[in-house]
């Protein structure tokens, strides 16, 4: 990419310390950066456009709090390790958890972002620790992953399922009642506002170093309001 010599580059990185070099080396040709959703451990990008994640994983603590004894246990299913949306979601999921006095708790293991490895890592964790009582996917693969397991195993509702981001996938299981919950995130906005801020830092306007996008915590009897069906299906109408 930088051979080709952009003007400005929007970028999502997978991995918060290994882009570094190359985006840093981007800059330094004078391609203007731009990163949205997932960071990069540096400071050289324009504009930074994502869901404050801490945030996010706070909510996703909360929610799943509500469904739990103070005494329960917890595991966390993470997508790709060392991203920094994995990173920020599992530090304010753990927060979260320890607000409410839940300590206890497993993981985080990483699913890649594949459903399947999700559903696999479920099942090996829930038969060598049945004592586990909630799980939170920090991911849309993770979080189908899990729900799919749970239903495998008889345990839809029994094992509280608090996830991230929506799908048909997991709306579906949403109203089944195998995921209580997800964090949604308003994506198509992040990047309508990404491309927004690489044309106006390309025009030598100013613009803010971070844009937070915002999350909304969907349940099944909140998730047919207005405002969370525009979320929830961003291309109707």
């Amino acid at each position: 990419t930088i051979a080709e010599k952009p003007d400005a580059i929007v970028i999502v990185a997978t991995d918060y310390n290994k882009l570094v070099e190359p985006v840093e080396r981007a800059k330094e040709e004078g391609i203007k950066i731009i990163t949205m959703d997932s960071g990069i451990n540096s400071d050289v990008s324009e504009c930074f456009i994502a869901t404050d994640n801490i945030e996010a994983g706070r909510k996703a603590a909360d929610e799943l709090v509500k469904l739990l004894d103070e005494d329960a246990v917890v595991a966390i299913i993470g997508h790709v390790q060392g991203t920094k949306t994995a990173i920020d979601r599992e530090k304010g999921v753990r927060e979260g958890l320890a607000k409410h006095n839940i300590k206890k708790i497993y993981g985080p293991y990483f699913s890649d972002g594949l459903s399947e490895k999700a559903s696999r890592i479920t099942k090996e964790i829930i038969a060598a620790k049945p004592e586990i009582k909630g799980i939170v996917g920090l991911n849309e693969g993770s979080t189908v992953g899990v729900a799919r397991a749970l239903k495998e195993m008889g345990l839809s509702g029994r094992i509280k399922l608090v996830g991230f981001d929506n799908s048909f996938d997991e709306i579906k299981l949403i109203e089944e009642g195998v995921i209580q919950a997800t964090v949604v995130q308003n994506p198509f906005n992040m990047g309508y506002r990404a491309i927004e801020m690489a044309i106006k830092s390309l025009k030598g306007e100013k613009i803010e170093k971070w844009i937070n996008t915002g999350s909304v915590a969907v349940t099944k009897d909140n998730m047919y309001s207005n405002e969370n069906q525009r979320l929830l299906f961003p291309f109707i109408d």
